[in-house]
């Protein structure tokens, strides 16, 4: 991504999401990942438990996998394949990375969901696929910040973002703050049956492809 001054950056995010548009020019660059968020995947890795498969939709570096409890097998999923691990996904064009999550127990967006324009459209998604869901936000109430400055294409409180969570059909059952206007929520599925943990049981023991 070209260099500009922090002033010129706001304006480009500001543009692409007036345009609404998903900024692959910022997200398929590396540089563009934030050491300090490793704090947050630390946070996010204690909702898990030892052995599950955890789907992670917007991986990035992959600091993620490192702190998952022990045994955890980590599914990795991005707009760019950084390696041949990581699915291809495009959450704005509802493009899902479909291998991985028919075979996860838990799907994790971390710094992701803020950039997302239809939202209700990803989070019922989920819910068809998924029998855990965590997610990261920077609510509404907690700061007031030019949020297209960041890039965020939405602007929701911690009780309309459960709601949301909700009418997709997934129930909230962990909330914690998390530094100053960021909150990390765990739903769980109930809907999810014996029929789609036999089809993942299945998925699990066919090879992936690449």
């Amino acid at each position: 991504m070209s260099r500009l001054s922090p002033a010129a950056e706001k304006l480009r995010r500001q543009a692409q999401v007036a345009a609404g548009a998903t900024d692959r020019e910022r997200w398929e660059d590396a540089t563009s990942y934030e050491r300090f968020w490793s704090d947050r995947s630390a946070a996010a890795a204690k909702l898990c438990r030892s052995g599950q498969w955890v789907c992670d939709i917007g991986c990035g570096m992959q600091g993620l996998k490192a702190m998952l409890p022990a045994g955890c097998t980590y599914l990795p999923a991005d707009l760019r394949r950084w390696e041949p691990v990581v699915e291809t996904c495009d959450l704005n064009a509802g493009r899902l990375p479909e291998r991985h999550l028919v075979r996860c127990d838990v799907v994790i967006l971390l710094g992701v969901i803020e950039y997302i324009y239809d939202l209700p459209r990803l989070l019922a998604a989920l819910a068809r696929r998924a029998e855990t869901v965590v997610v990261s936000y920077n609510c509404a109430e907690l700061a007031e910040v030019d949020r297209p400055g960041f890039g965020w294409v939405n602007a929701l409180t911690t009780e309309a973002l459960l709601e949301l969570l909700r009418q997709a059909g997934l129930q909230p059952n962990a909330l914690e703050r998390f530094g100053a206007m960021e909150i990390l929520v765990r739903a769980r599925n109930p809907g999810f049956g014996p029929l789609q943990r036999l089809r993942r049981r299945a998925a699990r023991l066919s090879p992936a492809r690449p």
